[in-house]
């Protein structure tokens, strides 16, 4: 090795010297712009966090209550909800948020073999061994 360095790894370095000087302007300009969003009240370093409509359990809960009520099909089950948390009934994006949210809940609930009135499907009537993909399909989708 000699003591002149070849031209490229000098090319190199240079590059490499001239990209962090880069670095260090854009960190000094991001702290700045952090600074001045605190002074207007926003904190950057603050974790963002979500309001939650339903505790943990709850839905279930509530849906199990609709069901003790008579309230059978993912509709009417729906008005019991937004009654009983005192939510806006014309809100259409929070009704058709919920609605799916019922009609899943209803489906895990279901498979688990909890509920009650999902659990009287016509996949009786079909005999075992007459059973394919397709009719057990038309039965799922027939239950929600």
């Amino acid at each position: 090795m000699s003591d002149e360095q070849d031209p490229t790894i000098a090319a190199l370095l240079v590059k490499r010297t001239a990209l962090a000087t880069q670095i260090q302007e854009a960190q000094a300009a991001l702290y700045h712009l952090d600074a001045t969003l605190k002074l207007l009240g926003h904190n950057p370093d603050k974790p963002r966090t979500f309001k939650r409509l339903f505790a943990s359990g709850e839905l279930i809960a509530l849906i199990g209550e609709a069901e003790r009520a008579g309230h059978t099909t993912p509709v009417p089950m729906l008005n019991y909800i937004m009654k009983a948390k005192a939510l806006d009934a014309t809100d259409k994006k929070v009704r058709q948020k919920l609605l799916y949210r019922v009609k899943d809940c209803r489906r895990r609930l279901a498979a688990r073999g909890v509920s009650g009135p999902l659990r009287e499907t016509r996949r009786h009537d079909i005999p075992p061994a007459r059973a394919t993909l397709r009719s057990w399909a038309r039965i799922w989708w027939a239950r929600l």
